[in-house]
Formats: structure tokens, C-alpha cells, sequence
């Protein structure tokens, strides 16, 4: 005798028309589960109340992110514990997916507010949540211990925590070189100005010296100079004196002179009265 068994559908096998696009469940197969990023990455990209911000493109294949500043302030909060684009697209990248470049929005954007990611995953697709179960973690040395976006990266931390002591230890032995140069400045400053009054107290020395001598002799010579003067005027009254007298000797030798000569001259005139 044959039983028969009624047809039942399978349970793995879901449209994915089924599935509202705006809020769908968690893709669960076998024993395993979906990642809660990507099931909160699903319902973020579907959520209309962001597609001002976050919204799948038009072919259903790749989503955009529209002004990121503002989707990390605004929309990450949301779903996820922190707002920080940068990890968002960290995990984004571990999950496989990739940045689409939009080379019709020239290579340089003015304003930081206007740019436009997209990315892709060939297993994130609109309305087939089914396909998140194909969307693993990249395996490798360097991605074991990446955590979720919403935990701190400590070995991150730690590695900025050394960094920075470093960096306070250089800066700290430069104020100390500094201090030391500053303090041997500082004293060569004394020693300059002390050098400084201990010649200004003998050029001032000097100075008192040479004006007491310049006095002296300035008075010394006051007596000798009148001497001089004394003697110059007697010796001019003297030569003034014999230049007088000699003009008057040759004043009074005139008149016989003349009268020889008015002699001669009668002479010529008349040489018959010889």
C-alpha cells in the first residue's frame, strides 16, 4: 500500500517579491545567519525615510550615498553606534564591497557637501535579502581581528596612544634644550653687561684724566702767549718808527735836488752867459 505525501513548498525557497522592500527579515539559512551589519546595511538602504541620503541606484545592483557629512550626522546614528563615514566605508570595503567612480562629476568637488558615493556587491541586490548569505568577511592576516564599525579599534588606539607619547617626549626635550639655551644666553647677557660697565667706567676714567690735563696746560700757556703778543707790537712799533725816519731823510734832501736841477736848466737855455 503507497501513502502518498502532500505537496509542501519548500521553506528555503522564498520569492523575493515577498519580502517588502522597506523592511525586510533577517536571511537566515541552514544554521548559519546573516552578519548584523549587512541586515542593518539592507534595512538602511530601504528605509524611505532616508532617500534623501542613502538609496538604492536604478538598476536594483549598487547603492548611493548622497552627502556624506550629513549621512553620517543623520542616518548612521540610527543603525549603527557611532557616525563615522570613515569606518562605515572600512566595513563596507571588508564586506567586498567596492566604490563605483563617477567620472561625470569631474575629479575635483567644490563643495564636500555635494559629493556622491555608490557602491556594489554582486550579492546586494534590491529585494533579494536572500543573496546577503554569500556576502562574507574577507579572510587574511590583516582583517581577522576587524571588528564591527560600532566597537573601538583598540590596537588603533593604542598605536595613536604611542604616537602621541612619542611625539610629547620630542617636544618635551626640545623645551628642555630650549630652557638650556635660553639660560646660557641669559648669562652671557650678565657677563656682556658687566663687561659693558667695567669699560664704561674706564673710558670715563680716561676722560676725567685728559680733561684735567688739557686745563692745566691750557692755563700754562696763557702767560707766554700774551709775551708774544707784547713782544710782536714793540718789534711793529719799531719797524713802523725807522720807516718814518727814512721818509723824512729823503723829504729834506728834495729841495737840492731841485735846485740843481733848475740850475741845468738855465744853463742849457742861455749857453752864451758862459
Amino acid at each position: 500500500m503507497q501513502h502518498t505525501q502532500p505537496e509542501t513548498s519548500n521553506p528555503r525557497k522564498r520569492p523575493a517579491s515577498q519580502s517588502p522592500p522597506d523592511s525586510p527579515a533577517p536571511a537566515r539559512t541552514g544554521n548559519r545567519s546573516v552578519p548584523a551589519f549587512l541586515n542593518k546595511l539592507y534595512n538602511m538602504v530601504n528605509d524611505p525615510q532616508s532617500n534623501d541620503l542613502i538609496i538604492w541606484s536604478e538598476t536594483g545592483n549598487s547603492f548611493l550615498v548622497k552627502r556624506p557629512q550629513d549621512f553620517a550626522k543623520e542616518v548612521l546614528p540610527r543603525f549603527f553606534k557611532h557616525n563615522n563615514f570613515s569606518s562605515f566605508v572600512r566595513q563596507l570595503n571588508m564586506y567586498g564591497f567596492h566604490k563605483i567612480p563617477h567620472l561625470q562629476q569631474g575629479v575635483l568637488q567644490s563643495d564636500g557637501q555635494s559629493e556622491q558615493w555608490e557602491f556594489s556587491n554582486t550579492n546586494f541586490l534590491r529585494n533579494q535579502p536572500d543573496l546577503l548569505y554569500y556576502v562574507t568577511r574577507k579572510k587574511g592576516k590583516d582583517n581577522e581581528n576587524i571588528k564591527e564599525p560600532n566597537e573601538m579599534d583598540i590596537n588603533h588606539i593604542l598605536n595613536e596612544i604611542a604616537s602621541i607619547k612619542k611625539h610629547q617626549m620630542n617636544i618635551s626635550a626640545d623645551l628642555k634644550n630650549i630652557q638650556r639655551d635660553n639660560q646660557i644666553l641669559w648669562q652671557e647677557s650678565i657677563s656682556a653687561r658687566e663687561r659693558h660697565r667695567r669699560q664704561q667706567e674706564t673710558i670715563d676714567k680716561i676722560l676725567r684724566f685728559l680733561a684735567s690735563v688739557f686745563s692745566a696746560d691750557k692755563k700754562r700757556a696763557i702767560v707766554p702767549k700774551k709775551r708774544r703778543l707784547l713782544l710782536e707790537n714793540s718789534d711793529s712799533l719799531e719797524s713802523s718808527e725807522q720807516k718814518t725816519i727814512s721818509n723824512d731823510s729823503q723829504t729834506n734832501t728834495l729841495p737840492d735836488n731841485e735846485a740843481d736841477s733848475s740850475s741845468l736848466v738855465l744853463d742849457i737855455n742861455n749857453p752864451g752867459n758862459k
